[in-house]
């Protein structure tokens, strides 16, 4: 098994490839909870280790730019992630001052698709994995860090919560406000899906998200 990078706690080796201009949107408590949800070796890697993904791969091959196996393209899952959770963002379902709630919510939703679909031989990771493994995975890596969230903003972590199809309090969230957000993170969860389509092994019940 490849060499785990150790739990960071520099912040530098957090915000790779985040915009440096507004990598949180100039708001700290999304700064900390974004390192809260990532302070796991084996996400990290999930999300930042370069490896062939199969529509990429399938488009450059359809393309001619990639004749045979050894020529695929490689890229990081982060780097696909972000453009998708910025077009998520700047969504019109979701207004200005939600914007930081909504890129985060977008980066951490597809953990479960993404570590699932990493050649990393982690333990909770099947070889070809199926979508309710993938929601198993994606709920397990999420608890833990929106306890811990909800803890430092209780409204806040609550509403990252319902957007994210977790537990939460019903009375402190705002359910028109949740339903705009979890639509606007769901498409940006099926884009990034359909890099994946066709190499899991059953059909999503209910979609990526919830």
């Amino acid at each position: 098994m490849a060499k785990l990078p150790p739990k960071f706690s520099n912040e530098s080796d957090w915000v790779k490839l985040l915009n440096p201009a507004e990598p949180f949107y100039g708001d700290q408590k999304i700064k900390g909870m974004y390192l809260m949800l990532f302070n796991n070796p084996y996400l990290y890697r999930a999300y930042y280790d370069a490896r062939v993904i199969p529509g990429l791969a399938h488009a450059a091959q359809t393309a001619g730019l990639a004749p045979d196996g050894e020529d695929l393209p490689m890229a990081k899952p982060m780097a696909l992630t972000l453009t998708s959770a910025h077009q998520a963002a700047h969504s019109g379902l979701v207004k200005p001052h939600e914007r930081a709630l909504v890129h985060l919510a977008s980066i951490v939703s597809p953990c479960g698709l993404l570590m699932s679909t990493h050649d990393l031989e982690h333990p909770e990771k099947s070889a070809t994995p199926s979508w309710d493994e993938i929601e198993f995975l994606r709920m397990y890596m999420l608890s833990r860090p929106l306890l811990k969230i909800k803890a430092v903003d209780v409204a806040m972590g609550n509403t990252l919560a319902a957007v994210l199809g977790q537990s939460y309090e019903q009375g402190d969230v705002d359910t028109d406000q949740v339903s705009r957000l979890a639509t606007a993170v769901r498409l940006s969860d099926t884009k990034l899906a359909s890099y994946w389509s066709g190499c899991i092994t059953s059909a999503p019940r209910k979609g990526l998200q919830h």
